[in-house]
């Protein structure tokens, strides 16, 4: 009786080895199958450079995969923010552009060159008067190319008298200013006072 109860485990024990056997040989091959289920990738941390050698570049398409991939990481990096609104206006985004721009110019009220971009923008979808509102503030900021662009845009709209007072007050600043003098020069001929227009163009000649 024991010797039968001595083969019946001794039975039972193969069939136990065979089954730890079976399940230890199962769970390499899933190892070697899927290695790498249950541990991410590491995902690639990207650099502002990047985005903006991409745009420099003048890769529009990829800077802007490359600034939204940073934004994710860092949504509150503004270099980033009007990095991203340059390429969306190359990009004819010009909404986007104008959104970025205005969250720019919340962070940096005076930053004129970001004011400047963000009236162009605005310039560029038809809100005119937003558009002027965003000169004045980068002129005031100290933005000169500003009061170009804003005389282009008064002038566009007939406004000429607009365009004369801002730059009778930017030449009392910088008389000898060519560039102001020769917008004078053609802002009062286009209003048709030739007289102003040649006595303006005598001064700007004669500096």
């Amino acid at each position: 009786m024991s010797e039968k109860k001595f083969k019946l485990s001794k039975k039972t024990g193969f069939v136990f080895l065979a089954v730890v056997l079976f399940l230890i040989g199962a769970g390499l091959a899933y190892y070697r199958i899927s290695p790498k289920i249950g541990k991410k990738s590491p995902v690639k941390e990207v650099a502002l450079s990047e985005c903006q050698t991409s745009a420099n570049a003048q890769k529009n398409t990829e800077a802007e995969e490359c600034y939204k991939s940073y934004l994710d990481k860092n949504p509150a990096d503004l270099d980033a923010k009007a990095g991203l609104a340059a390429v969306e206006s190359s990009l004819k985004k010009y909404s986007e552009s104008s959104k970025l721009l205005q969250e720019v110019t919340a962070g940096r009220p005076n930053e004129s060159y970001s004011l400047n971009s963000l009236a162009n923008s605005l310039r560029d979808q038809g809100k005119t008067a937003d558009a002027e509102q965003a000169y004045v503030k980068a002129i005031a900021a100290g933005e000169t190319d500003s009061v170009a662009n804003l005389v282009t845009l008064y002038n566009i709209d007939g406004s000429f008298d607009k365009s004369i007072a801002l730059l009778n007050s930017s030449l009392a600043k910088t008389p000898a200013d060519k560039t102001l003098l020769q917008l004078l020069a053609s802002t009062y001929s286009k209003k048709g006072d030739s007289a102003m227009a040649e006595k303006t163009l005598k001064k700007m000649n004669s500096n």
